[in-house]
């Protein structure tokens, strides 16, 4: 009687990469495939920019910077008016302690302003996305911002200049009120990107993506 043959499945069947123990170590399977690029500790578990941290914080720093550069525009806006409204003789040169106060406190936030300028610069360099996009805003405009308050400084000392005209008063106010507000708005809109540089570095630390 004759035996027919057994077909049994060989031992190194279960040592392919599609079987057996040995499968879990390949790209698709097993221990491996969760510590590769696209599983594990290098997947969306870290930040892909070692620098996320120091990039948030200096988001963040320079959003506040510009938060208060703006309040402070907004301040010197509403006080320059009050205290044209309220003044009814001529200018007086008087060097008072007020306006020296003034001065400093003008001279504090523009070092601040610098200082948001170089704050941009390094996040715009770091940062990544959103983050990038809102700090490279923020810093455009501030050499706008000091454009735009240098011609409307330059048309205001023209108008001072040749002030015996009876037009003169109402030209300079009308100067200076564009000027201010066209410096407010150029803030405004430097200080939103500032908020959403921040806001978006701290997302993206949170989601390990910056």
């Amino acid at each position: 009687m004759s035996s027919t043959p057994q077909f049994q499945p060989s031992q190194p069947s279960g040592n392919q990469p599609f079987g057996g123990q040995p499968s879990g170590n390949q790209p698709f399977g097993g221990q491996q495939f969760g510590n590769q690029q696209y599983g594990g500790q290098q997947f969306g578990m870290q930040p892909s920019n070692p620098n996320a941290g120091t990039v948030r914080i200096l988001a963040i720093v320079m959003a506040a910077l510009s938060l208060l550069g703006l309040l402070y525009q907004v301040i010197s806006m509403i006080s320059g008016f009050i205290s044209g409204a309220v003044s009814t003789d001529a200018a007086s040169t008087d060097v008072t302690g007020a306006s020296v106060a003034s001065g400093l406190i003008g001279l504090l936030f523009g070092g601040i302003s610098i200082l948001v300028f170089v704050l941009a610069i390094i996040v715009a360099i770091m940062g990544r996305g959103r983050t990038r996009t809102g700090a490279i805003i923020c810093g455009a405009l501030l050499p706008v911002n000091l454009i735009v308050s240098f011609v409307a400084g330059m048309i205001i000392g023209i108008i001072v200049a040749s002030s015996a005209s009876s037009g003169g008063g109402v030209a300079l106010g009308i100067v200076a009120l564009i000027g201010g507000l066209l410096v407010l708005l150029i803030k405004t809109v430097g200080t939103v990107a500032a908020i959403i540089s921040a806001k978006s570095a701290h997302e993206a630390v949170r989601a390990g993506s910056l």
